[in-house]
């Protein structure tokens, strides 16, 4: 039916597309604020680690709603790769900055909940319910 709305595909392209350039947007924002200088207040404590499982949920989820790879752990494992060589580049360059294992566990711990979650909805009911109508008809 053509009455100006979208197709099924051409939503799904658009859904895709969207998604590869918010993620794209969003890890270059990670990486510019992950090797900037930065001084935080002695009273930030370990509040970063909140913001490092935010920002990796973040690139994570959206990551896999692009779909840039067929499988999910490569995207998954390639977000936490990303994070540890972010990590070892604080180490190594001038900035003031220092490696933290705590902070590529946080990483780590907010891609793996959006993968937890992104594998929650592709198990959605409806899908069941689809088939199993199928299969008794």
């Amino acid at each position: 039916m053509k009455n100006g709305f979208m197709t099924a595909v051409q939503e799904s392209k658009f859904t895709i597309w969207t998604a590869r350039i918010l993620c794209l947007l969003t890890m270059g924002l990670v990486v510019w604020k992950s090797l900037a200088q930065i001084n935080l207040p002695n009273s930030f404590n370990n509040m970063d680690k909140v913001l490092h499982f935010g920002a990796y949920f973040t690139v994570c989820g959206l990551a896999l709603l692009a779909r840039f790879s067929k499988r999910a752990l490569i995207t998954v494992f390639a977000v936490i790769l990303m994070g540890v060589i972010i990590e070892f580049l604080q180490g190594t360059m001038n900035i003031g900055r220092s490696i933290s294992f705590w902070d590529a566990v946080a990483n780590s711990a907010g891609a793996f909940l959006a993968f937890s979650i992104w594998l929650l909805f592709q198990a959605r009911p409806d899908k069941a319910s689809t088939s199993v109508s199928e299969i008794s008809a």
